[in-house]
């Protein structure tokens, strides 16, 4: 197959190309608005016991969620000044009540851990609409504008914060990225083909597979959500695996190119044909089971990874098509012009493509080496794998938060100016109880307070059945000092989910 394939691309190589060329104008065109498309967060298990507290807590108690915590602050007024305050409540009077489903400022619940330790700063946590982070996201992006307060220095953080600074973030270092790596593998393909043209060519399917799965990834977000996080796997494994498939493809057609009796169309077309029967077959099984690989991240529930196998999959069919398509199209185009603006050290170099040659070469002495000492490599190399890998076992896993940012992101700021003025981080975990009946409540909140390093444990909202003293709802709230990735912290979690409610 692979070769009537080459074949035909070598017959139809202006019709291959022409095609391919329009393919990759709207690929550009559409795919350049997947940043728009894509979603933030996906960092849930839908299964799991937190993901499950959500929704419910959603259900029943919408509003006490800390999804944006807004830090206004002043070097000459107090948080507590009527001028302070009034700035504070036109803020909090201008938000839409359907994107803000929970507001609390100091002014009306008094809590001390609402205004710094100084006086001159108070702290307003907002509640968003929403179910999903995706959702969160929306509703934060309508506000995100009318926060600022006159008079006050404005300081915006919290999750939908930190997820909107994320998403603004990769977006800028993925432009930064292609603007930086594209004219790089230029140079270092022109140091390795030795002529500008066929260093062109790692750079032209690099380009397609990145737009390509750019464009395959938006259409996907209209049936799915995908993350932010897959553009960052398009441009790691598409540009590599595009450079590496340009470079087989280019090298072995320059190889048979140059064992051919001469130049003339028949022989191009030739070295084409022997290049995808070869080099060809290469990428096409390489491609397949690359992307097989990828593909298992699909069976894992949480959005972002799935959305990293969504990504890497697309990048790698697209690279591997390309590098089967537009590249031998190329190819059969250029001709012996692939070594156009060849440089001095490859002038008069054509003999040593030559088979005989190659055998001498520096790569071919290294692979006889290894044939003859296997096991000598084999064992050096896996020693040094082991040992490169050591940092790996004291990993410590945690999900996202401003930490991820670099430090001059807002939400970073605005989580160490939280730290720092309102008495050091602090962690919250959310319990909502079901089937009250009597003071089984009260015993329950002095069971979790017993547990060490908790700071406080509240009853923050109860359904009217459980106010009465009925069967019913309520949500408690526990805090502790310290960051909610901190071991400690987790350790925490899982003591509090180790007490035992009752009914």
């Amino acid at each position: 197959m692979i070769q009537r394939w080459g074949a035909f691309v070598a017959r139809r190589a202006t019709t291959v190309l022409a095609v391919g060329v329009a393919a990759l104008v709207l690929s550009i065109g559409y795919g350049i608005g997947v940043f728009g498309a894509l979603s933030d967060g996906g960092f849930d298990d839908p299964a799991s016991e937190s993901a499950k507290e959500l929704v419910a807590e959603q259900a029943a108690f919408p509003g006490h969620g800390a999804d944006v915590v807004a830090i206004y602050s002043s070097p000459e007024q107090k948080a507590t000044e009527p001028a302070f305050e009034a700035a504070v409540r036109t803020v909090i009077d201008r938000l839409p009540s359907d994107v803000v489903t929970g507001v609390e400022p100091y002014y009306d619940t008094r809590g001390p851990g609402l205004v710094s330790q100084d006086g001159h700063a108070g702290m307003v946590v907002l509640s968003l609409a929403g179910t999903t982070q995706e959702a969160r996201s929306a509703s934060y992006d309508a506000i995100k504008d009318s926060l600022d307060a006159d008079g006050l220095t404005t300081q915006v953080g919290g999750p939908s914060a930190v997820f909107a600074d994320v998403n603004q973030t990769v977006s800028a270092d993925i432009a930064r990225a292609e603007s930086l790596t594209m004219p790089l593998v230029f140079v270092l393909c022109l140091v390795i083909f030795g002529s500008a043209v066929a260093a062109l060519m790692p750079t032209v399917v690099g380009a397609v597979a990145v737009f390509g799965a750019f464009a395959a990834l938006r259409l996907l977000t209209t049936v799915t959500d995908v993350s932010i996080f897959a553009i960052n796997i398009i441009t790691l494994i598409g540009m590599g695996l595009a450079i590496d498939y340009a470079l087989f493809m280019t090298s072995r057609f320059r190889e048979e190119l140059a064992a051919q009796p001469g130049n003339e169309r028949q022989h191009v077309r030739a070295a084409v044909m022997r290049t995808m029967s070869t080099a060809g077959r290469t990428v096409l099984f390489s491609g397949l089971t690359v992307a097989a690989s990828l593909a298992s991240l699909l069976i894992f529930p949480q959005n972002f990874l799935r959305s990293m196998g969504y990504g890497g999959v697309a990048a790698v069919l697209v690279a591997m098509t390309a590098a089967l398509t537009v590249l031998p199209a190329v190819l059969a185009v250029l001709g012996p012009r692939v070594e156009a603006g060849r440089m001095p050290w490859r002038r008069g170099s054509r003999a040593t493509l030559m088979t005989g040659s190659l055998a001498a070469s520096r790569w071919a002495a290294v692979a006889h080496s290894v044939m003859r000492r296997p096991v000598t490599y084999l064992v050096v190399i896996v020693v040094a794998l082991v040992t490169l890998s050591t940092p790996f076992f004291s990993a410590a896993w945690g999900s996202v938060d401003y930490r991820v940012l670099p430090s001059s992101a807002p939400s970073h700021q605005a989580a160490l100016a939280q730290a720092e003025r309102f008495g050091g981080e602090t962690s919250t975990a959310h319990i909502v109880v079901n089937g009250l009946q009597g003071g089984r409540l009260a015993e329950y909140v002095g069971d979790l307070a017993q547990v060490a390093g908790v700071s406080s444990v509240q009853v923050v909202d109860r359904t009217a059945s459980a106010s009465a003293g009925g069967p019913g709802k309520a949500l408690v709230e526990v805090r502790w000092p310290g960051n909610e990735q901190a071991e400690r912290s987790q350790q925490i979690v899982g003591e509090l989910r180790a007490i035992n409610p009752g009914a």
